[in-house]
């Protein structure tokens, strides 16, 4: 029994447990002084038994409240989208797509992050990689959502950082066009970041398909760059991109039944394997006092016999951020058949498919902050290097918030 326990025990006992033959005004008043004593040597075991304070100890420093280190963000996008291809009946359809996210600190060095998004099946096989919008159809049908981020990302050194998980692509592109990877791609696996003194680079080993009875499909590789100012008013940004596909050749094309724009073979695997080569370049500089972005960037698939190679060229202008700001852009593309994996380039861009080419019409006006209103117009032909060439016009409008 400890100190501080035995002189409050001496209290109780004094008290309730005295001869009734002590019970006079004497006794008590004896009693009383007894307790005085007693809870005068009690303060001082007690100052006695309190330990010093001992300051924590942790392995990793920890952030602020859960109020600081917890962040929501969300957005919604209402689309109108108008499609006439040659051949076929115009078709015209309203989308949403809804992203909601979370993102917290586990510590100063690692960061957790979560979203949920709108979207729903394409194939038997799974939801489509590239796009998480929402045809309203099916009757006033409740709508489907699915997991679109689960990841870690953990700050190594204040250049290096290492993600797993399913992930934000790392992968830059030029002018932030799609002419590899659609904008609404997350990679599923483990990625490493670099950035400082001007290079910057990105190693990537994404899981594609896993087979209980086969090789699993992956894609490993990267890209290097630099960024420099060429004066006080003009940036540069070069680089080179490696991308290759393991065990794809022979295989069912991912998450959709067919190659999307890719050539197949007779069992509908893809007939080409895919190592992919990129160029890219972008420059920055200063337009009345306005920003202007002009790209390049330029692919070849090394295994394909034929129609292995893509490129875009393209510019913009300003940016729709504060209220009453605007932006515009342009882009040409040629992407052939078998330049890139079909599965993975945009899901707009001649219907979601390689061999395509034509212009890319972009504006925006931004009303508030975070409430803003885009056009996209594609006049495109499609299907020339499987001998079907046509016509593929697009219009999007979107009305787009952010929380």
């Amino acid at each position: 029994m400890s100190k501080m326990m035995a002189a409050w025990a001496a209290i109780i006992l004094s008290v309730f447990w005295l001869p009734a033959s002590a019970q006079t005004a004497e006794d008590f008043a004896a009693l009383r002084a007894e307790i005085d004593r007693l809870s005068a040597r009690l303060a001082q075991l007690e100052q006695t038994a309190a330990p010093a304070p001992v300051e924590p100890i942790s392995v990793v420093d920890m952030p602020g409240p859960v109020s600081e280190r917890i962040k929501l963000k969300g957005d919604l996008r209402y689309r109108h989208n108008t499609i006439d291809e040659g051949g076929r009946e115009q078709r015209t359809r309203h989308q949403i797509r809804a992203r909601l996210g979370v993102t917290g600190e586990v510590s100063d060095a690692v960061e957790v992050g979560f979203q949920l998004a709108s979207g729903g099946p394409e194939t038997l096989v799974g939801s489509t990689p590239k796009s998480t919008n929402q045809t309203l159809t099916s009757g006033l049908s409740t709508k489907p959502i699915g997991i679109d981020l689960a990841y870690f990302d953990w700050t190594a050194t204040d250049n290096l950082h290492v993600l797993g998980g399913k992930f934000k692509n790392p992968v830059f592109r030029p002018g932030g066009h799609f002419l590899i990877w659609d904008g609404d791609l997350n990679p599923e696996g483990l990625a490493l970041t670099y950035s400082g003194e001007g290079v910057f680079a990105n190693l990537n080993t994404w899981w594609l398909q896993e087979r209980s009875q086969a090789d699993d499909s992956m894609m490993v590789g990267g890209q290097i760059g630099y960024k420099t100012n060429i004066g006080n008013d003009l940036a540069l940004t070069v680089g080179v991109g490696y991308f290759d596909y393991l065990e794809i050749q022979g295989q069912q094309p991912f998450f959709f039944p067919d190659g999307r724009g890719n050539t197949t073979d007779e069992s509908g695997g893809y007939a080409n394997d895919f190592n992919e080569v990129e160029l890219f370049a972008e420059l920055g500089l200063d337009v009345g006092g306005e920003p202007l972005k002009i790209f390049a960037d330029i692919v070849e698939n090394t295994e394909a016999e034929n129609f292995g190679s893509g490129w875009a060229l393209g510019l913009r202008y300003r940016r729709a951020s504060a209220p009453g700001t605007w932006d515009v852009g342009y882009v040409y593309q040629d992407l052939e058949a078998d330049a890139v994996v079909g599965s993975f380039t945009d899901s707009d861009f001649a219907g979601g498919t390689t061999d395509g080419k034509g212009h890319v019409l972009r504006g925006t006006y931004a009303f508030a902050e975070r409430f803003s209103i885009a056009g996209t117009l594609f006049l495109l032909d499609r299907g020339a290097n499987a001998g079907n060439e046509r016509d593929y016009n697009r219009l999007h409008v979107d009305l787009m918030f952010k929380y």
